[in-house]
């Protein structure tokens, strides 16, 4: 790969990009491309990546910390095979001791006795070296290795590099196990969520440079070098110490100057134009709030309207307001009907009821969009970790400002309330709306607390005992009851755009756009939403944070109410741009990418399949199937067949 990324916060196109540009790299300076992802020191794996690995050229995993950091569990695998979210497999190796030793017996012989795999695995694999800051393997270390032959006690040992082992020990091996799911690190939890203002860049930059090389290929611009540029900056900074927020302030500095720079660039190729262009590859067809100097509405400090836009997919239009004169809220303090619900709201922004009224059913078990502040104290892994107890101690929030009604229009009400703890100020701003179903969350947070977790907890009157989570290519499911260790250690995983509980006749979905770490328990789901930490950044966090999310009720499950959809609408913004296109718009499948080929013969469009389901497209003209590296894998005719979270690249030759 380019660096060593986070394998659980970048999107699929971000992880895509870093093996592109990391082959490319390996492919320059040593003439060759490499077969195998060497990633002992990230904080566990999305299921993602095998197939991702495996169409870049990469055949072999490497990752050490599931087998030496796990709190909870012994991974059950050394050598084994690894099935990612779409079957694909890739080999792989979690030695059974740390990347870094220095060569000592005890450590060989510890490596030995861990190794869990004898039956089946082959050889066990020993790193050593002083990694974790350079220097590598000294004269010591060799010579010690030199010697080992010479004690009998020793296990028998043999030096070898990383692609010789994995190629004599996991190839055509049809002795391995296999592991199919996510390679989930139980440790280090609060990366999903440390530097939160951190990730929220990375998370707009991810859409902002797709934007970006889609209007350039319809431009006709060769832009190439400079989106390179720029992906190569962004890709740089998910390095696995910066995009986590485990790092010391000066790297958050040069991030997030990086982060502007990269901003500057991609909004000057995105440019403006007469009319907004929808980038996405399906009907833009959710409200969206479109900005005007002139507007009604106020979204992050911004005058504007809501619109519901129906622009069909990647194509443009004139977009206007339109005046609704008629009553559409009864407000009688703190309850409120819509056209969609009956809700009672507390002052401090919760929501103590919320009755559907289509689906005459009460959305709220408990505590429902309720802050709670809790006091986080890891230890010596401030930025990495959140344990288990975080709840043992909650701190009293305060109700400076009670809830009220501070604007209205004829498509959204918004209601505020001012929280305070002695140190911070949390202004909550909650929308309900005339045309969507949606319940829009801002906040608005000075935010100067040491050692606390802000979380947002959602108590559903829903009976489910699966989560299902958003990894931007397709879906996991993930258990909400604690029957097992499995289960217990997982009580903060990773997810993206979305998180959904539902029944079979339905649900509710949190959908965010920017926060990456929750919880399940049981019908509760709680998004983590700001930490205060202070090793290795004693300012971490600290200052300024606005972000939002939307509570979405739904009829039917999560892909039925078409959760998904409404989640890259609520992140992708609407651009302006006075281009054309008139090719296949490849619905159901998700336009993940359109670039330039690496060579310039050819636009490459890269797909993925986000639903779980099986189909086949007709094109309007034949393609070529390629891999992520754009090389030419065979020819798909004008039919392109997927399959369940499928990422598929097709080139058209210019």
């Amino acid at each position: 790969m380019y660096v060593e990324p986070d394998c659980n916060i970048p999107t699929a196109e971000s992880l895509v990009r870093q093996c592109l540009y990391g082959q490319q790299t390996y492919k320059r300076m040593f003439g060759k491309t490499v077969n195998n992802a060497w990633l002992p020191d990230v904080f566990g794996n999305s299921w993602i990546l095998p197939q991702i690995l495996k169409k870049s050229g990469v055949d072999y995993f490497v990752s050490n910390k599931m087998s030496t950091w796990n709190d909870t569990n012994r991974f059950p695998h050394n050598n084994f095979i690894w099935k990612g979210i779409d079957g694909t497999s890739v080999l792989a190796c979690v030695p059974p001791t740390h990347f870094i030793t220095w060569n000592m017996p005890s450590q060989i012989q510890e490596n030995w006795e861990a190794y869990i795999d004898k039956d089946s695995g082959g050889q066990t694999m020993n790193m050593f070296g002083y990694g974790d800051g350079g220097s590598g393997c000294t004269e010591e270390m060799i010579e010690l290795m030199h010697r080992f032959d010479k004690l009998s006690i020793m296990p028998k040992c043999e030096h070898m590099g990383g692609q010789e082992f994995l190629e004599k020990n996991l190839k055509n091996n049809d002795s391995l196990q296999t592991w199919d799911g996510e390679l989930y690190l139980e440790m280090h939890r609060g990366t999903f969520t440390t530097k939160s203002n951190m990730k929220r860049a990375n998370r707009r930059l991810e859409y902002k440079l797709r934007d970006a090389e889609i209007l350039s290929v319809l431009r006709g611009e060769d832009n190439k070098k400079t989106i390179t540029d720029a992906y190569k900056k962004l890709l740089i900074n998910q390095f696995h110490d910066i995009l986590p927020g485990s790092h010391i302030h000066p790297v958050y500095e040069d991030a997030m100057k990086d982060y502007a720079e990269i901003e500057k660039t991609v909004d000057s190729l995105i440019g403006t134009g007469s009319k907004y262009f929808n980038t996405l590859n399906f009907k833009r067809d959710a409200l969206t709030f479109v900005p005007n100097k002139k507007g009604t509405a106020t979204r992050y400090g911004v005058k504007g309207n809501w619109i519901i836009p129906n622009i069909p997919a990647l194509s443009s239009a004139s977009l206007r307001a339109t005046k609704f004169n008629d009553e559409w809220l009864d407000c009688n303090s703190n309850n409120i009907e819509t056209p969609f619900y009956k809700a009672v709201l507390n002052d401090d922004g919760s929501i103590a009821s919320l009755v559907d009224k289509k689906q005459d059913r009460q959305w709220v078990d408990g505590d429902f969009n309720k802050l709670k502040i809790y006091t986080d104290c890891p230890g010596n892994y401030d930025a990495w970790d959140i344990l288990p107890n975080y709840k043992d101690k909650q701190i009293e929030i305060k109700v400076s400002e009670k809830l009220s009604l501070c604007e209205l229009d004829g498509e959204c009400a918004t209601f505020k309330t001012v929280l305070s703890t002695d140190k911070s100020t949390w202004t909550m701003l909650i929308r309900f709306f005339r045309r969507s179903r949606g319940i829009e969350v801002e906040n608005i947070v000075d935010w100067n607390e040491k050692h606390k977790l802000a979380k947002a907890e959602f108590s559903c009157n829903v009976l489910t005992r699966k989560a299902l989570c958003d990894t931007s290519a397709g879906f996991i499911e993930r258990d909400t009851h604690k029957n097992t260790t499995w289960q217990q250690a997982r009580f903060e995983t990773c997810h993206h755009k979305w998180a959904d509980l539902s029944e079979t006749d339905g649900g509710v979905a949190l959908i965010n756009d920017g926060k990456y770490g929750i919880g399940f328990d049981e019908n509760t789901m709680s998004l983590s939403l700001l930490r205060a930490t202070i090793r290795p950044d004693v300012t971490s966090d600290m200052g300024h944070h606005n972000f939002s999310y939307m509570i979405y009720p739904h009829e039917n499950g999560a892909v039925e109410a078409g959760v998904n959809k409404l989640a890259f609408q609520f992140n992708e913004q609407l651009v302006k741009s006075d281009v054309l296109y008139d090719g296949d718009t490849f619905e159901p499948l998700y336009l993940q990418a359109m670039k330039d080929s690496e060579d310039g013969s050819m636009t490459v469009i890269r797909l993925s399949e986000q639903d779980g389901k099986r189909g086949k497209i007709k094109l309007s003209k034949s393609v070529k199937l390629l891999d992520m590296l754009e090389n030419v894998i065979g020819e798909a005719g004008d039919t392109l067949e997927y399959k369940p979270f499928e990422i598929i690249t097709i080139g058209i030759q210019k």
